[in-house]
């Protein structure tokens, strides 16, 4: 499935008793950077993990929202939940 997150994530969930697929798997923009219609971030910005500031550079008005407000959410999420007494 190649919707992008998390169109693709919820198009599987709905679907998956339906299909009864052996394995199910999102694979998000890759077919974007197959067909050059996104380019992939330099090398060095691949290997220090920094693709993520690429991508929002080129697409900014779909991607601020995820990187500037969902991962931070989701970091703090993640931390309270570990935090619970």
């Amino acid at each position: 499935m190649a919707f992008g997150a998390p169109k693709q994530d919820i198009w599987i969930n709905r679907h998956l008793a339906d299909l009864k697929p052996a394995v199910s798997m999102g694979v998000g923009g890759l077919f974007d950077f197959y067909s050059g219609q996104v380019s992939r971030a330099p090398l060095w910005m691949r290997e220090i993990g920094m693709e993520w500031i690429w991508r929002l550079i080129q697409e900014p008005g779909r991607l601020w929202r995820r990187y500037v407000i969902g991962n931070p959410l989701f970091l703090f999420r993640v931390w309270k939940q570990a935090h619970k007494t």
